[in-house]
């Protein structure tokens, strides 16, 4: 198709929900958890299923908390009936049985912004993926994010600039792009802003819509004028 008649929609989230300055309670929702308030937290929202990445997600945990004792690993989310796709169950209680509690599975939440702001770090390493919300909300609430280098994911995620993109199934990389965060923590403060900003500007649900009305009104004119 001609370049003049594409045009693409991407995905958006509530800009008025996914507002990290209306979240006031962050040491409380860590306290909740059993996550201390000063600890560096790496979180992951999807399906526990090993398609988005959870065994390297899991990997990467027992990699690093031995090395930072203040590390913790928090994974959100169920295995949905509907799945196909096989669990990873065994490798969640092999993972905590190695590192306790600094791995914490909350199974499924209905608050999702509060559970992100109590992230420092958003990581999805999935196999594959359509243009991952998960990954917008994320950005919406200024953290960055480590993602895999796949469509969707790279779409949305700028490569240095809003986090950092690893090549899937690389738990060793993936790893290493997890300590750039720890051991650096202004810096990825200045990417989740720059995130932050990104997702403002391009995956605003109300502009996301607003462009999809504009389209139709004006295919159905276009039409209307035909007959």
């Amino acid at each position: 198709m001609p370049k003049n008649k594409v045009l693409s929609i991407g995905n958006g989230v509530q800009v008025t929900r996914f507002d990290p300055t209306r979240i006031h309670s962050r040491n409380a929702i860590r306290e909740s958890m059993n996550i201390p308030v000063d600890a560096y937290v790496v979180g992951f929202v999807g399906r526990q299923v090993r398609e988005k990445g959870i065994i390297e997600f899991l990997d990467s945990a027992q990699a690093l908390t031995p090395h930072y004792p203040n590390l913790y690993f928090l994974l959100v989310g169920d295995r949905l009936p509907s799945d196909h796709a096989s669990g990873v169950y065994e490798e969640f209680l092999r993972a905590k049985s190695r590192i306790g509690s600094a791995l914490v599975a909350t199974g499924s939440r209905d608050d999702i912004p509060e559970i992100i702001s109590a992230m420092d770090l958003f990581c999805l390493p999935s196999w594959r993926e359509g243009m991952p919300r998960s990954i917008i909300e994320a950005m919406m609430m200024g953290k960055p994010v480590v993602a895999t280098d796949i469509r969707g994911s790279r779409e949305e995620v700028v490569h240095e600039e809003t986090g950092l993109l690893v090549p899937v199934r690389s738990a060793k990389l993936l790893t290493k792009a997890i300590e750039r965060f720890i051991n650096d923590r202004d810096w990825g403060m200045k990417l989740g802003n720059a995130g932050r900003a990104r997702a403002l500007s391009l995956y605003d649900e109300s502009q996301v819509i607003k462009l999809q009305l504009e389209r139709v009104e004006t295919e159905l004119s276009g039409y209307e004028a035909r007959i």
